[in-house]
């Protein structure tokens, strides 16, 4: 890889964390972002437990739509409050998920991307 901004072929890699990349492509020379780096498929693909929805819960705890009123391109799904990915813990607690419909679901995601600005370590000291 050349960095399309100097020329230079000293390239770095750089792993991050707390972020929605994996990582970026850095030019040493000008310090200028290259390229993010796609995250490799086997990282964290650890197979876990899946448990069921919780029980009783046939509408979307969001929009309260019940599941015969979502349409054919929308489903059920759970959703965890805190995030498997950092709290791998809580993946049991069904206080954990929401139910919700395919389309909220997308909606917090993209909420929970935007403003993903909360210290993980005090979110869980106050879950605690």
């Amino acid at each position: 890889m050349q960095c399309r901004f100097c020329g230079s072929n000293d390239i770095r890699e750089e792993i991050l964390t707390n972020s929605v990349h994996y990582g970026k492509y850095i030019c040493n020379n000008c310090g200028e972002n290259l390229d993010w780096i796609k995250k490799p498929k086997n990282i964290n693909s650890k197979k876990r437990k899946v448990t069921p929805l919780k029980e009783n819960v046939n509408y979307c705890q969001i929009c309260l739509r019940t599941k015969d009123k979502l349409g054919n391109d929308n489903s059920l799904t759970e959703h965890h409050i805190l995030p498997y990915n950092i709290f791998p813990e809580f993946d049991e607690y069904k206080d954990n998920r929401l139910v919700v419909c395919s389309r909220c679901h997308e909606a917090i995601n993209l909420i929970q991307r935007m403003f993903n600005t909360f210290n993980n370590m005090e979110l869980r000291n106050a879950i605690l």
